[in-house]
């Protein structure tokens, strides 16, 4: 049997909390936005609450929606949950970058797909450059579908992805600068998507 929460961010920090110290055996977690829209959140769900959940030792997927997220809550997640499946962050503003340090979060994704090894299902957003997609090709191996919005700088970061995951068999990308080039470059990895 598997556990599953789905909710909307109305639980908040405090609510994650609770579902951590007395829900052991959650194995898929999904916090979807009450108000994507909205300008200021009515709720206070953050990064917080996403690293509380860790306290869910079986946990093995999350979709996860924020408005914030910075590279040590990245970090953080990958060294404790190194058994994830599935990691969706879905930040709400695209090309948001870290929000202690205002960089991009290429560091942070770079450490979830360097210590998932069993990830098959990965959505990332927020300010990510090309260096984010070279740690995808190099580490990604099992990733079996990738989801892309508002990210990379060039062919490179795609090209760094179709030659690198060896089990990509889907990839959904939306609004990023990439042409041709890197899809014509791996035509022959294309039949397998």
């Amino acid at each position: 049997m598997e556990f599953m929460l789905h909710v909307l961010d109305y639980i908040e920090d405090s609510g994650l909390e609770t579902v951590a110290s007395s829900c052991k055996d959650l194995q898929e977690l999904r916090v979807f936005p009450s108000d994507p829209f909205g300008v200021e959140p009515n709720v206070s769900l953050t990064e917080h609450g996403l690293v509380v959940s860790l306290g869910c030792p079986k946990l093995q997927s999350v979709l996860y929606f924020c408005r914030r997220m910075s590279n040590e809550t990245l970090v953080t997640i990958a060294n404790n949950r190194p058994n994830f499946t599935h990691f969706r962050l879905c930040i709400i503003e695209p090309r948001t970058a870290d929000y202690l340090t205002l960089e991009p979060l290429d560091v942070g994704f770079g450490a979830i797909v360097q210590y998932c090894k069993d990830l098959q299902r990965f959505s990332l957003s927020g300010l990510l450059t090309d260096r984010v997609f070279e740690y995808i090709g190099t580490y990604a191996k099992k990733l079996e579908m990738l989801s892309l919005a508002f990210a990379g700088d060039s062919d490179l970061g795609l090209h760094h992805v179709l030659s690198g995951c060896e089990s990509l068999q889907k990839l959904e990308i939306t609004d990023c600068p990439f042409g041709d080039k890197a899809l014509l470059t791996n035509a022959a990895k294309l039949d397998t998507m």
